[in-house]
């Protein structure tokens, strides 16, 4: 079994669908936001199925959320580091289809 090497500053991490507790923590911290921004009320379903990270000045973080039953939004989440005792920053956005690859979006997309 190959071992999955830590990400690489400035680097992407690959896909991974093996959602830890940290991660799935800042996923939720965001639904409401996501909620808001696509604004068309509580999503159906919320299940984060795929993420990527990249390690910067803290953590981004790019997520595949399922909300419904075809539907998902990839979004790009910036965790800044401990000590400055921030929250989970969504940067950019963009409504797919369930069978979409994961996207790494740049900053400032909504659609």
């Amino acid at each position: 079994a190959e071992v999955a090497s830590p990400p690489l500053a400035g680097g992407h991490s690959p896909p991974s669908k093996e959602i830890n507790l940290q991660v799935q923590k800042i996923a939720d911290a965001i639904k409401p936001e996501l909620e808001e921004k696509l604004g068309r009320g509580a999503f159906q379903e919320y299940q984060l199925l795929e993420f990527r990270q990249q390690v910067v000045a803290g953590m981004l973080y790019h997520f595949k959320i399922q909300i419904s039953p075809s539907e998902c939004i990839h979004t790009k989440v910036f965790q800044a580091l401990p000590y400055e005792q921030k929250g989970p920053q969504v940067q950019a956005w963009a409504l797919r289809t369930l069978q979409d690859p994961l996207e790494i979006l740049p900053s400032d997309v909504s659609d």
